[in-house]
């Protein structure tokens, strides 16, 4: 075996220029897979932290008008049926829906987006800085279910939502552009802001400032996922989320008790699945005999699930069309061998005269195969890390192949040399010594 092995490596060394050309095929088609399926685990590690940046474990319920799809998770398109207030999801559903499944849930938080809304102060007013925020009204639980990350002072509490107070939580990026001439965030706590919406004007007081940049993810904003909004036009002001107790919200509004989405922080060992088919067995006794609005839910863990699916289809099915030139290459290797078999014919039946066995010809020519099927393996996983590294690192994330793909891709190559070698090793090994030592 080994001393198979060594000539192996001798005829490689004896012919370097047509043993790459050999290889080139297995190169390109071993390289072509490790990168591919490293830019494909890289993408699925992207993805997988922002999602959970933004709640792997959140569930999303919201109204969907009967017989139709459902809306996204930020509320209702322009033609959708607006929900009246015998539609909307009430504090009592929630309430009950918390008391049978507690032990799953971690948080429940609910939003009422009031809009942009124009911002003023009587400490230091410039409409050239910073004039516009996106008032959301929300409660406790939204620092659980969407991540908010709190720099200076608190978040809402059950107490600011229970007195209606004119509470306001608000983001660095803000703070920062508000107040200038403050050289630090918790000078913004207790300040009085004056926001005006809808030509009436309310105060606030700022009661937490939050980490705007944290809430950001680096992929495209979602709807519904707790993306922040912001201006698309990089020149305009930065709209960044100004939080007030939805209760404040809802008295601005004018609008009485009732939501029609709402968040569920799940527990991470919860079945996702089960628990939202649960979900939606509990509000089917609500809305079933409800003729205009039914109940979806969405969690972060199934769409997660589908992103990762559908990049892994796409991995493979890539890596499937590349791999098509490994059998491009183990074609080129059975045509080396066959070649090489011609040229050493004298020398196989000079060997079989000495007494060498079929078996031992046959096993001498796939062994060789196999060494050069191995080597442009080992360079082609080479060649494949490199380049998938830069393509990942290009998209911030640089990642190196696993070590299961490298191994997979090596033994694969070795397969290769076998499978095509050995018809050369099996014409080799039923040469005739007579007739082999006649050969010119």
């Amino acid at each position: 075996m080994l001393e198979s092995i060594q000539i192996a490596l001798e005829g490689l060394k004896a012919n370097k220029m047509r043993s790459l050309l050999t290889t080139l095929g297995i190169i390109i088609g071993i390289s072509a897979v490790i990168s591919i399926v490293t830019i494909g685990d890289a993408m699925g590690h992207m993805f997988s932290s922002q999602i959970d940046q933004m709640g792997a474990a959140n569930i999303n319920v919201t109204l969907r008008p009967q017989g139709g799809t459902a809306p996204h998770m930020g509320g209702f398109g322009v033609a959708a049926a607006l929900p009246t207030q015998y539609d909307l999801i009430t504090d009592e559903m929630i309430e009950q829906l918390y008391a049978l499944h507690q032990e799953n849930i971690v948080a429940i938080s609910t939003t009422e987006v009031l809009g942009t809304a124009f911002v003023q102060s009587f400490v230091r007013y410039s409409p050239s800085t910073y004039t516009h925020i996106s008032l959301t009204g929300t409660n406790s639980g939204f620092l659980d279910t969407h991540g908010i990350d709190i720099l200076e002072g608190r978040f809402l509490t059950a107490d600011d939502l229970e007195q209606i107070n004119n509470a306001a939580v608000i983001s660095d990026y803000f703070a920062q552009e508000f107040f200038p001439h403050h050289t630090h965030l918790s000078e913004a706590i207790g300040q009085e802001i004056f926001v005006t919406l809808g030509g009436f004007q309310h105060p606030f007081i700022v009661v937490g400032v939050y980490d705007f940049a944290a809430t950001i993810p680096d992929i495209p904003d979602l709807p519904g996922f707790g993306g922040p909004m912001h201006a698309i036009d990089e020149d305009a002001p930065t709209i960044t989320p100004f939080y007030i107790p939805i209760t404040t919200a809802s008295y601005i509004a004018g609008v009485g008790g009732g939501y029609r989405n709402f968040v569920i922080r799940a527990t991470h060992d919860t079945d996702f699945e089960y628990f939202t088919a649960q979900i939606r067995d509990f509000f089917a006794y609500f809305y079933d005999d409800n003729p205009r609005f039914t109940i979806a839910t969405i969690s972060t863990d199934s769409f997660l699930t589908t992103i990762l699916d559908i990049i892994d289809m796409v991995s493979i099915g890539i890596a499937v069309i590349a791999g098509i030139s490994l059998i491009v290459g183990g074609v080129g290797v059975m045509n080396i061998m066959l070649v090489s078999i011609t040229e050493r014919t004298r020398e196989i039946g000079t060997r079989k005269a000495l007494g060498a066995q079929n078996a031992a010809i046959l096993r001498q020519f796939i062994i060789e195969a196999m060494v050069l099927c191995l080597v442009g393996g080992v360079i082609g996983v080479a060649f494949g890390a490199l380049l998938g590294y830069i393509a990942t690192s290009i998209l911030g994330h640089g990642t190196l192949p696993s070590l299961s793909i490298i191994a997979i891709s090596v033994v694969f190559s070795m397969f290769v040399g076998l499978f095509f070698g050995f018809y050369p090793a099996r014409k080799a090994a039923k040469l005739d010594p007579v007739e082999a030592l006649r050969y010119e």
